[in-house]
């Protein structure tokens, strides 16, 4: 119901909020919301390996979109399977 509630709020935003933000932050929050699925009995483990990435986004929209990655990867994995995040720096010149 969250989720639902937090893209209605996105949705109605005129203008995004846009700023540097820590990409192991953002998937730190994602997983905290995520913590009661993710140590549930039989459920999967998630660990994250992040290096120190910055990214300018709406921090707000991203940890929603991380979140529902997320509960989607522990939902629909084999009972005691491991949801691993991580990664990857591509320097590219948009």
């Amino acid at each position: 119901m969250d989720d639902l509630l937090d893209l209605s709020l996105i949705e109605t935003q005129d203008v995004s909020t846009r700023a540097a933000a820590a990409v192991d932050e953002i998937v730190d929050e994602a997983l905290e919301r995520l913590r009661p699925v993710a140590v549930a009995p039989g459920s999967s483990s998630v660990s994250d390996v992040l290096p120190t990435v910055r990214s300018v986004c709406d921090r707000r929209q991203v940890v929603s979109a991380v979140a529902n990655l997320l509960d989607n990867a522990i939902k629909y994995s084999e009972v005691g399977g491991a949801v691993e995040v991580s990664t990857v720096f591509d320097d590219v010149d948009w």
